[in-house]
């Protein structure tokens, strides 16, 4: 009985996308940071996270709704496409400090490419893969 009239009262609402789960989220981080820091902003600012997710949750304007999430999804994925450029230019450094006892890196004077070779004494005769310019590198 409950749950027919829970499925009547929510047929034809928009329910949850993935602008609400990022909302709910925020509204649990920012109620557990209340918590331990114990803020008025903060207190307020959570209410109206709240509020914003369940006018969204029960709206029947759906297609607003979709479109909101869609600007949303927008935004989401221009910031993390750039958080992984970032990732990914990290991780390269990280590479070199965790090879750094094997291998030693060098950049080509032609073409100024990132040149690997293994990290043992003596002359290397190196050709880079990009421009196939010879390079002689002594350690």
């Amino acid at each position: 009985m409950i749950g027919y009239k829970l499925r009547n009262f929510m047929r034809g609402r928009y329910g949850i996308d993935n602008l609400n789960k990022a909302l709910f989220i925020l509204y649990i981080a920012l109620s557990v940071l209340n918590i331990l820091i114990r803020s008025q902003i903060l207190t307020v600012v959570s209410l109206l996270i709240s509020i914003i997710f369940a006018y969204r949750f029960f709206s029947r304007k759906i297609y607003v709704r979709q479109k909101e999430n869609r600007v949303y999804l927008s935004l989401f994925f221009k910031f993390k496409s750039k958080f992984f450029d970032l990732k990914k230019k990290f991780s390269v450094f990280f590479r070199r400090i965790k090879e750094r006892k094997h291998f030693k890196y060098r950049s080509c004077p032609h073409c100024s490419a990132t040149l690997r070779f293994p990290n043992k004494k003596g002359s290397h005769t190196l050709k880079c893969p990009k421009c196939g310019g010879v390079i002689n590198v002594k350690i």
